[in-house]
């Protein structure tokens, strides 16, 4: 059952990353969670939120 929970935030938090093109800021707000505490979850399931920035070549 736990591990359910936590594949469920995990594909959640991806989730709310891809919306917000990896932007933790806005992401945090999705979620409805301080900047701080979103970050925490991020690292409590290996996720670098760089990886879902979205970068244009110029």
């Amino acid at each position: 059952m736990k591990e359910a929970k936590m594949e469920f935030e995990k594909n959640y938090l991806i989730g709310i990353l891809n919306m917000s093109s990896g932007h933790v800021t806005n992401a945090a707000k999705i979620a409805g969670r301080n900047r701080t505490e979103f970050y925490k979850l991020l690292k409590l399931n290996n996720i670098e939120p760089d990886k879902f920035c979205s970068k244009s070549k110029t």
